[in-house]
């Protein structure tokens, strides 16, 4: 019986990985399909495409690798895969933070702080959703 239930939040957890790395492949797409589109390149933008650039293949790996783990029912046994599939999120963080200096700085950290506060809350609330 404990194993079902150790396999159930595995399979959980996987499932909301698969769709934080989607998320950010699918922003990361997004606003890289827009960015030829803008008439000025400034160094913030110039960053957040190169953040982009790195985010895009890792992510889209994670999105992979992640869903292979559901199918086999299984977590990658490497302990490489949680630092790069963190990279590649923290690579779309950055580049959205340089993306909204880009438009207007005060917008960037406006971005940056909501960004830090939603982060610390979720994580408090995580706990609390553990203990139970």
């Amino acid at each position: 019986m404990a194993l079902q239930r150790d396999e159930g939040k595995i399979l959980r957890a996987l499932k909301e990985n698969r769709l934080l790395f989607s998320g950010a492949l699918g922003i990361s797409v997004a606003f890289t399909g827009l960015l030829p589109f803008s008439s000025e390149r400034d160094v913030f933008l110039t960053i957040s495409l190169f953040c982009f650039a790195v985010s895009i293949p890792v992510t889209a790996m994670s999105v992979y690798l992640t869903t292979l783990g559901i199918e086999h029912k299984a977590v990658l046994d490497s302990k490489a895969f949680p630092l790069v599939a963190s990279a590649g999120l923290f690579a779309t963080f950055v580049g959205l933070v340089f993306l909204f200096w880009h438009f207007y700085f005060l917008a960037g950290f406006v971005f940056l702080g909501a960004s830090v506060f939603a982060f610390i809350f979720a994580m408090r609330k995580r706990r609390s959703y553990t203990r139970a």
